[in-house]
């Protein structure tokens, strides 16, 4: 059964505080994608047919707020290839 809207927008906000707190405590890690990869695929997958595009637009602009590349991240490149991943 897919989640719904309120549960999947419950744990992306959750999703972009963890990150902010990993930030935090670790501002100069080069590549969170391992740590924010299978949290965003869990969120994905729970959503039904109708909130994919939007699941996926809300991690998109998670990802760019805290300066991933979204399709760098998924090919194992974050931050577009960048020896720092955080926005300069």
């Amino acid at each position: 059964m897919a989640a719904t809207r309120t549960e999947l927008v419950a744990r992306l906000q959750a999703m972009d505080a963890g990150l902010e707190e990993r930030i935090e405590r670790n501002p100069h890690t080069t590549d969170p994608w391992p740590d924010v990869g299978s949290v965003a695929g869990a969120i994905g997958a729970a959503a039904g047919p109708q909130d994919r595009s939007y699941v996926r637009e809300r991690i998109e602009a998670i990802l760019a707020k805290h300066g991933i590349d979204f399709i760098a991240a998924t090919r194992g490149r974050a931050g577009g290839g960048h020896s720092h991943w955080r926005a300069q």
